[in-house]
This record gives structure tokens, C-alpha cells and sequence, in this order.
């Protein structure tokens, strides 16, 4: 007994520690087993106390990497499982901040395990989990998960500051599966960036080495078996405001409109992480209603020590209106002083649908030519959401005036987060013609936006060309011809920026030496620099335009004529027949070393006389006693030196004769007072008349000279080939009135059939008129006065349907002129149109005017015919296209500039500013006196044509936007001359109807007049009925004020009553150009 109780009372001691150890283990049973399958994992664990599980699925498996550890990748879709157990404290799973709404997550406290499940993973999922102790955050590890689909790379913030670009710089272009350094590619501003660390979880890690100093943009590119992908992130202006307090703007919405509730809230924080904020002080605003509130329509609301560490004020706007709109201020106070304040632009749209501009690129862009690209974008938002349609522009200035065009144009929906948008243009092959203003214009809805940039792109080689305006050339073995005489614009011009002097030279033909431009015009545009120069060709030259190293040459040929070849015959015959003599002439222009002509047949040379002239090789052919067998095409070859040909070919056709033969035996009755003799032959016969025997008079047709036409006519009709005779006898036995009572009938029958079909017959007679007038426009030759027409195979038809006909710029008596586009040129033009259509007399000086000015050579101070539309004039249609001048009449144009006017005979002025300014709305003495100059070299073209004006005057001049004039209603005038035109007038013109060069004169000098007042009105103080009377008496016009005494005493010489006794148009060009000179030297 002794020896048991012992034992008893153990086993009683230790029964409830038993009882209790049961208990648990019942109550941990699922947890046990938990660790029993586990327990080998457990076992495979790192010697780090926290480690990560993961469930052993066929779907996916752990993987290693050298540079990134371990990772899993995964496709969209899949369930991701993950465990986080630590055996010495509590452990804790960390995870993108985005996937905590979606994640599943327990906790087992006996195992001390942390367990996560996200079914459903999608593509921006992916990312690093790691697992902390609580306890030690040291103790950690870390997976990365990345889950594909079919983006490389993970979308991500597409902005960051220029804050961010210091010594390092992280560019995150992280990726949805594992890739190697060489497939990615980190671009900035479109460099290759030389130094790359790149890590698939973070990006490129690059330094401020590996970077232009001022990017705009970075760009990852990835590269694989012919796929490729890209991102781009813009670099933002934005910077910090202070290293220990964020003072920023909140706005409840971004699309403000009238109508609308709105806030706008004033938020200071203060972000240093240890130790308590300060007293952040108060906030303070200033706005636009702010000391006007009224009907509660805007509310202040203050929140102060928000957490401690926050300042807030809110302004509360109830139906916003536009007048809201405007600049807020919120002052950050402190001990009653201002220590920071920050702005907000509210913009408040009248209407809901708004385009909102939130980010772009620097506005203004330089760059160097052939250095890759330059990327200009722009991020903004539309409100509410849809498709909005946008336009890439660019507008810059030529040397021939303002340009503006698109580049691209669409419908575009790039959306980016938060239904923001973001436009990209792409500015490749970088040169100086690239720069200019580049706008965008965003329209969506009933609103729009349009963002500008400049864009300037330099180069260090300037380029340089020469350019030659004159259309009437032609080539010869690739050398250009000019006819002599005739009047060349050179213009000189050099590409760059900055813009830089070209210089222009000529060489004549028997000079070595060049020399150096002294008469030209400078124009400039955004890129361009042009030297301009007006030269009468007399011989051959070399022109020579220089910038630098850079040199542009051309050589300019002189011809008499543009080669052809023209036939003669003995005889003033129109056709050539079986034994005549023909002299056929092949005309060519002279060229430098040995050329050979030869005259081909029918595949034989033929023997044939050459002549050189000063600017021509002239070669005869003569074919004397012309058979028919001579018909053909006979061909002027010309041989160089190098073996190359130049051919010429015209068709001969010989016509066979034939003796005269009577047509009609006897005369046909009388018509009229003529008699036909009825005989015809080939050639033509020469025809004689006898009356009883007697010759009586000359040609087919004989016109009776005596009342009594009684007698018997013979008819004798001699050619080559023989002669013929018919005769006839006519009696008249007294008066007879029988033919007139007959006569009588028959006219008051036409007038019965005409009354009843007069509509009819008036349509068909205004039809066959205007067929008439258009058989007539085609088939005329001689347009000028003096039977020139230098351009009589000038082909200026155009269709109608390439003409776009637009508004109205201008009408006068006959005509009226419209603005219009060429379709396939885009080229701008003006078109005239007869006033009424239907009118054949109106029509008449339409085409009239076309046939002038298509005979007329060009000019760059007379206005150029481009075209005309005469195929339908048959129907009343007929439009003429002439140049387009985009500045108006020259009248208008001194006029609205006599406030800006700038008087350099008696006013100071800035020594720096250029004499001839190249601004359309500028003025000066300069500018007058050069307008004058290009009005006299004009006249004087129009009077070597010859052509006479008949009606100058300043609203007959256009202007363009570069200050060119050019003259127009050129040899109109006796057509339109009014009334109020007699101002102009010359005395005899007024008096006699008398046009000519010398009333072209007078009218210049009253066109000077009009020039130097700024467009007053001659005679100003006399009436339009005296105004004859008042020259007679030896009136003249007064100095104007703005004129140098020695032009008006050009105006004088113009104003000599006698024609004769006026200058020369060349006279007068000559007497301004020193004019200008004067000025030049003196300003």
C-alpha cells in the first residue's frame, strides 16, 4: 500500500495536464494535418526565418532568374495561390496597392501562415508579392508574377515631371513576361541611349549621362521575330513646390461648364515623415466673385488641421456662369504674412461638350538637320467621351507669299487613361524646309482647340539654288534657250536657318570675270532668302548663285527664234503646186563648238545651203519645179559633237494642176450688182473681163460700174496648165418694176414667217453668233497691233471641271471676277466672266481680252494669263484664269495705310529699320518710290509689245502680299472708258479719242500723283465736266507732300500737252531707279 499511493497521487497530478493536451489536439486537428502535408515543403525552405509557398498546380511553376530571383509566369486568366508562413513571428503578405479589392486573403495564427488567392489575373496584375516579418522587417523574400496576353509591355504612367530627370533616372517600361536586355531598346528623342540597365520588373535605370540634357520624350522598343512593340513617356514641366509642404488645387470636375455645381479646393500638406506638423498657419483666396457673394451663389469653406498634418479651403460655385471664369488664387498665410500661394485658370465653357488641353510639348522645338526626328504632342481630354476628328497643319512663309498645309487629317480615338487622349506628330527626315508653325486643331461636337508649336530646324550647310522665271525657254542637247530680248526674273536663293545672304554674280559670254548683282529686290521667308534680279536678254550669260562653298550655276542661251522650220514660195499662193519653187528654212539656235545640219527625205539626205548668224544656224532648202512625187516629210537634223540629234519636221504637199474648166456653162444670174464667171482650176486661174469686147474689169467676180448693165461679157480665165472663156449676154430693155412688186411679196412673207417664229429664230441667231465668236477665237492668229503674235500655239485650255469657281472679288462694266481653285494644283487663280452671259457684245470684249492677253509675253509687272475655259462658249460660257493677287487694287492699298505711313523725306527715323520692309501693312517713301518703279517697267514691257493701255490708273494696279505689283485691264480702256475716268485721260484721248504709248504716259504721271498722295484723287478741286477745259489752260496737279521734287518734275515732262514731247516709259524707269539709288545712299 505504502508503495502504490505514491504512484497513485502522480497519475492523479498529471491526469488533467493529459486531459487538457487532448483537448487541443482536437480541437487543432485540421491545422495538423495542414502541417503534416506540408511539413516537406517546410523542410525545402531557405535558412531566411520568412518564406514564400505556393501551390504545386500543372497550370504554372516557379522559376529563377540570375538578375530578377524567383518568378512565375502566367497567362490571363489563371488562378495565382501563394503562402507566407514564419516561425518566429507573424508574417505578412505585401502586394500592389491596385489588387486590393480582388485579393482573398486568411491568416492561420498556430502556423503562423498568411495565405493569398486572386482568381482571375489579368495582365496589369502583374507585379512583386513579397512576405515581411512584423516583428523584423529584414526578414523577407519576394516572388515576381507576370501575367501576359498580348501586351509587352505593362501599362503605366505615360507622364513624369522634369523633376525626375536627375543624376538617375528610372524609365518604366516594365514588361508582362520575362525578356532579355537585347530585345529591349530605350530611345530618347529618338537617340539609341548608349548606356542600358534594364530590369523587366522596373524599367531602365539609366544616368544623366546616358540622356540629352532636355528630352521631351523617352520610347521603349521591343524587338523579337519580326514583332514589335513600343511605349512612349513624355516628360511634364511641372516642378516641386517646396521639400517639407505641397500646396495644390483639387477640382471636383474637369470639364467646368455653365450650369454646373462646382468646387474647387486649396489643399496644404505637410510631408515630412517624422515628428508632428507645425501650425500650418491659414488660407486665403482670391478670385473673381470672391468679394461679391451674392445669393449664396459662391461659398467659402474652410477645414483646418485635417489629421494634423493638412490645411484645406474649398470654394463652392452654385450654376456656374461664365463670368466665374478667370484666375483663382489661394495664398498660403503664416503668421499673418504670405509664404506661398499657388494660381488655377478656371475656364468655364458655355456649352457641355468640351475638347480640354492638359499636357504638350515644348512649343518651341530647335533642332539640327539630319538628326532623326522631333516628336510634337499634345494630351487633353473630351468631354463627354466620343470621337473627335483632328487636323496636323503647317503654315510658314515662302518667298512667294504665306503657305499653309495640312499634314495629316483623320478620325482619331487614342485614348489613354481616365478618357484622356493623346495626338503625336512625327517629324522625320529633318531639314530646314521642315520648320514653320505647326498647329493642331481638335473639333468635337460644336467646339474646337487648336495647340501651336514653332518648329526651327537648322543647318550648318545652307542650301542654294537658282531659279529662272520665264516659261517661254526651250531645250536643245539640254541647254536652255531664251529668245532675245526677252525679260528674265533670276532669283538667288538660299535655305537655312538662321537665314543667311546668298550672293548673286553674272559672267557674259566673252568675260572671264564675274560680277557682282548691284540692281535686286530680298525677300525672306521662314526658311528661305531670296535675291531677286531683272535682266533684257542681249547675249549669253553664266549666273552664278553662292552661299559659303555652296554654289548654284546656270547658263542662259540666247535664240533669235524658237526653232522651226518655215516654207517660202515664188508666189503669193497659199498651196504649193506642181511647178512651183518652195524654199524651205530650218531654224536653229547656235550652239558652242561643231554642229552639222542635214536635210532627210524619204530616208535620203538632200544638198541643201547653211548660214550662222549671231544667234542661229540657218539652213535652205530649195525645190524648184515641185513634181507631186516631192510630197512627204522632210526632217532638219541637228548633230553635235557628241553624236546627239535634234530633229525638226514639217509635211509638204505638192498639189497636182489642172487647167481651167467652166463649172457652169454662161454667167449665174446677176446678184445684187456682181456677175461669177463659173470657171475654176488648179492654181487658182487669174481671171479678165470684157464687156462687147472691151476689158472691163479684174476677178471671179465682176462688180458693174455703169446703170445700163446691157452688153455681151466674156470671162478669160489663165493658169500654168491653159486658160478657159465663157461669155454671156445681158439685156435690160427699160425700167422694170416687176422684180420690185415681187420683191414686195416676198419680203412681207419673211415678215409673217419671222413674226411667227421669232423667239426661235432670235435663240438660233444668238447661237450662231457665238459659234461664230468661238470659230473666231480659235482661228485668229494676229493679236497684237502690229500683227505679232509670239505666242500663237500657247495652249491655255483648261476643263471646267478642274476649276473650282468660288466668291466674288471684283466686277466691272463687262465682267465680273471670281476667286477659284485649280483642282489638281491647288493653285489659287481669279476668273472673268462676262457680265451677262447671253450678251453677244458682252461676250466680244470677254474674248477680245482673252486673245490680248494670250498674245501678250509675260511680265513680273504685268498681270499673266493661266488659262481659259472656251470649249462651251458656243453656250455663253467663257472664263478666263489669270493670276491670282492676293493684296487688292493698289488705290486701296495707300489708302489704308496713310496712318502707318512713314515719311522719310522730312520725318526721323530708326536707322536699323530696313528701307524696302517686306511687311504687307507697312508703308514708307521707299516703298512708294519702288511701287512707282514697277509700274514704269511694266508700261514700258506693254509698250515694246506694242501694246497701248488706254485706262491706267492706281485701281488698275493689284498688289501683292510682297509688295509685286502687276498691271491689269491691259488694252482695254477705249472699251471702258467713263466719265470718272477722265481724270486720267490725256487731252487728246478726252478730246479726239486719241490712245496711244504717249496717253499711256500722261496717265502714268497722274498714276504718280495718285501713288505719292496715297491715293487722293487727281484734280481734287476740280469738277469731272471742266477737267478738259482746266488742262487746256495749263492747270497741272501740285507737288504732292510726299513726293522728292525730282519725281514730280517727271510728272511734269509726263504732263506736256504735246504727245511728242512726253518721255519714254524706258526714260522714266530710268529717272526713278535713280530715284531709288538717291534714296538708298542718302537714308
Amino acid at each position: 500500500m505504502t508503495h502504490r499511493t505514491p504512484n497513485f497521487r502522480r497519475f492523479h497530478l498529471f491526469l488533467p495536464l493529459f486531459l487538457k493536451g487532448m483537448i487541443f489536439l482536437l480541437l487543432h486537428f485540421k491545422f495538423l494535418v495542414i502541417f503534416a502535408l506540408e511539413l516537406p515543403i517546410i523542410s525545402l525552405r531557405p535558412k531566411s526565418d520568412c518564406f514564400l509557398f505556393w501551390k504545386c498546380t500543372t497550370d504554372y511553376r516557379i522559376q529563377k532568374n540570375q538578375k530578377i530571383g524567383k518568378f512565375v509566369e502566367l497567362t490571363e486568366g489563371q488562378t495565382l495561390s501563394l503562402q507566407c508562413a514564419y516561425r518566429r513571428g507573424t508574417p505578412k503578405f505585401t502586394y500592389p496597392n491596385f489588387l486590393a479589392e480582388r485579393v482573398e486573403q486568411e491568416f492561420s495564427e498556430p502556423l503562423n501562415t498568411d495565405y493569398v488567392r486572386i482568381e482571375d489575373i489579368r495582365e496589369s496584375d502583374t507585379g512583386s508579392f513579397s512576405c515581411n516579418s512584423t516583428e523584423n522587417p529584414a526578414q523577407s523574400d519576394s516572388i515576381h508574377v507576370f501575367v501576359h496576353k498580348s501586351k509587352i509591355f505593362l501599362p503605366s504612367k505615360s507622364v513624369f515631371s522634369k523633376k525626375d530627370l536627375w543624376n538617375e533616372l528610372t524609365v518604366p517600361c516594365k514588361t508582362t513576361k520575362l525578356t532579355e536586355s537585347k530585345e529591349i531598346e530605350l530611345y530618347a528623342d529618338g537617340k539609341l541611349v548608349a548606356s542600358q540597365d534594364f530590369d523587366p520588373r522596373h524599367g531602365f535605370r539609366i544616368t544623366r549621362k546616358g540622356y540629352a540634357a532636355q528630352p521631351s520624350f523617352f520610347e521603349c522598343k521591343f524587338n523579337k521575330k519580326n514583332k514589335t512593340q513600343s511605349v512612349d513617356f513624355i516628360i511634364s514641366k511641372n516642378e516641386p513646390i517646396d521639400n517639407e509642404y505641397i500646396l495644390f488645387w483639387e477640382d471636383s470636375f474637369p470639364f467646368p461648364h455653365v450650369g454646373y455645381n462646382f468646387s474647387l479646393t486649396c489643399h496644404l500638406v505637410y510631408i515630412e515623415p517624422n515628428g508632428n506638423a507645425p501650425k500650418l498657419g491659414e488660407l486665403a483666396f482670391e478670385c473673381p466673385q470672391c468679394q461679391s457673394r451674392l445669393d449664396n451663389h459662391l461659398v467659402i469653406e474652410k477645414h483646418h488641421n485635417v489629421g494634423r498634418k493638412r490645411l484645406s479651403s474649398a470654394i463652392h460655385i452654385k450654376n456656374l456662369q461664365l463670368r466665374d471664369a478667370g484666375k483663382y488664387r489661394c495664398i498660403w498665410k503664416k503668421t499673418g504674412k504670405a509664404r506661398q500661394e499657388i494660381e488655377h485658370s478656371l475656364h468655364v465653357s458655355p456649352t457641355i461638350a468640351q475638347v480640354r488641353i492638359l499636357e504638350q510639348s515644348p512649343s518651341f522645338l530647335k533642332a539640327k538637320a539630319g538628326s532623326g526626328s522631333v516628336k510634337l504632342y499634345a494630351k487633353f481630354a473630351v468631354y463627354p467621351a466620343g470621337n473627335y476628328t483632328v487636323t496636323w497643319r503647317r503654315t510658314y512663309n515662302s518667298i512667294e507669299g504665306p503657305r499653309d498645309e495640312i499634314v495629316e487629317k483623320g478620325l482619331s480615338a487614342t485614348f489613354l487613361e481616365n478618357s484622356e487622349s493623346m495626338e503625336v506628330l512625327d517629324i522625320t527626315d529633318l531639314s530646314c524646309n521642315k520648320s514653320g508653325k505647326y498647329l493642331l486643331s481638335i473639333n468635337y461636337q460644336d467646339t474646337s482647340e487648336t495647340i501651336f508649336w514653332e518648329v526651327a530646324v537648322e543647318s550648318d550647310y545652307p542650301d542654294v539654288q537658282l531659279i529662272i522665271r520665264e516659261p517661254a525657254s526651250f531645250k536643245v542637247f539640254g541647254h536652255q534657250f531664251y529668245l532675245l530680248g526677252t525679260h528674265l526674273n533670276i532669283d538667288c536663293v538660299s535655305t537655312s536657318i538662321p537665314l543667311v545672304d546668298a550672293l548673286l554674280e553674272y559672267r557674259k559670254e566673252n568675260f572671264k570675270i564675274f560680277t557682282k548683282v548691284s540692281r535686286s529686290f530680298v525677300a525672306d521667308g521662314t526658311f528661305e532668302r531670296k535675291i531677286s534680279y531683272q535682266v533684257v536678254l542681249t547675249e549669253n550669260m553664266m549666273l552664278k548663285c553662292r552661299v559659303g562653298n555652296r554654289v548654284a550655276l546656270e547658263t542662259v542661251h540666247v535664240a533669235d527664234e524658237i526653232p522651226n522650220i518655215k516654207f517660202k514660195l515664188a508666189s503669193n499662193k497659199s498651196a504649193i503646186y506642181e511647178g512651183d519653187t518652195v524654199k524651205l528654212t530650218c531654224v536653229v539656235p547656235k550652239l558652242a563648238g561643231r554642229c552639222s545640219i542635214t536635210w532627210v527625205h524619204r530616208n535620203l539626205s538632200i544638198l541643201h545651203s547653211t548660214e550662222v548668224t549671231e544667234h542661229s544656224q540657218l539652213s535652205f532648202l530649195y525645190i524648184r519645179n515641185a513634181t507631186t512625187s516631192a510630197s512627204g516629210n522632210y526632217t532638219c537634223v541637228l548633230e553635235n559633237q557628241a553624236s546627239e540629234n535634234f530633229s525638226l519636221s514639217t509635211i509638204l504637199k505638192v498639189e497636182p494642176i489642172i487647167a481651167p474648166y467652166i463649172v457652169k456653162t454662161g454667167f449665174s444670174a446677176p446678184t445684187g450688182s456682181k456677175l461669177d464667171c463659173n470657171i475654176d482650176g488648179r492654181p487658182p486661174p487669174e481671171y479678165q473681163w470684157f464687156k462687147d469686147g472691151t476689158p472691163y474689169g479684174t476677178g471671179r467676180r465682176l462688180k458693174f460700174f455703169e446703170e445700163d448693165n446691157s452688153g455681151i461679157y466674156q470671162c478669160l480665165a489663165t493658169n500654168r496648165a491653159g486658160s478657159a472663156t465663157n461669155s454671156f449676154e445681158l439685156k435690160t430693155a427699160g425700167r422694170s418694176y416687176g422684180i420690185f412688186v415681187l420683191l414686195a411679196i416676198l419680203a412681207l412673207g419673211i415678215l409673217v414667217i419671222l413674226g411667227w417664229k421669232i423667239s426661235t429664230k432670235l435663240g438660233w441667231k444668238k447661237n450662231r453668233d457665238l459659234k461664230l465668236l468661238y470659230k473666231s477665237l480659235i482661228g485668229s492668229e494676229n493679236f497684237l497691233p502690229n500683227g505679232k503674235n509670239q505666242f500663237s500655239n500657247f495652249n491655255f485650255e483648261f476643263h471646267k471641271d478642274s476649276l473650282e469657281i468660288l466668291e466674288p472679288i471684283g466686277s466691272g462694266h463687262f465682267g465680273v471676277v471670281r476667286r477659284g481653285i485649280l483642282k489638281g494644283t491647288k493653285t489659287v487663280v481669279a476668273v472673268k466672266s462676262s457680265s451677262y452671259r447671253s450678251s453677244i457684245g458682252f461676250q466680244k470684249v470677254i474674248v477680245e481680252e482673252l486673245k490680248l492677253m494670250s498674245a501678250i509675253p509675260k511680265h513680273p509687272n504685268v498681270l499673266a494669263l493661266v488659262g481659259a475655259i472656251t470649249k462651251n462658249l458656243r453656250h455663253g460660257e467663257l472664263y478666263i484664269l489669270m493670276e491670282y493677287i492676293d493684296g487688292g487694287n493698289l488705290r486701296d492699298f495707300l489708302q489704308q495705310r496713310r496712318n502707318v505711313f512713314i515719311d522719310e523725306l522730312h520725318d526721323n527715323f530708326d536707322e536699323n529699320i530696313p528701307l524696302i520692309r517686306p511687311d504687307f501693312n507697312s508703308l514708307s517713301t521707299t516703298d512708294l518710290v519702288g511701287i512707282a518703279h514697277q509700274i514704269a517697267n511694266g508700261m514700258e514691257w506693254l509698250g515694246n509689245v506694242p501694246c497701248v493701255h488706254g485706262n491706267l490708273c492706281c485701281r488698275k494696279v493689284l498688289i501683292s502680299k510682297t509688295k509685286t505689283i502687276r498691271i491689269t485691264d491691259y488694252g482695254v480702256g477705249d472699251r471702258q472708258r467713263k466719265s470718272s475716268s477722265m481724270r486720267w485721260m490725256a487731252p487728246e484721248a478726252i478730246e479726239h479719242q486719241m490712245f496711244s504709248s504717249k496717253s499711256d504716259v500722261w496717265s502714268f504721271g497722274i498714276c504718280l500723283y495718285e501713288i505719292f498722295t496715297l491715293g487722293g484723287t487727281p484734280y481734287p478741286t476740280c469738277v469731272t465736266e471742266n477737267i478738259l477745259k482746266h488742262i487746256k489752260n495749263g492747270s497741272r496737279n501740285l507737288q504732292p507732300e510726299y513726293c522728292p521734287s525730282a519725281l514730280y518734275d517727271l510728272m511734269q515732262l509726263c504732263w506736256r500737252a504735246p504727245p511728242q514731247d512726253r518721255p519714254k516709259f524706258s526714260l522714266c524707269s530710268e529717272l526713278i531707279e535713280k530715284q531709288l539709288k538717291d534714296l538708298t545712299i542718302s537714308f
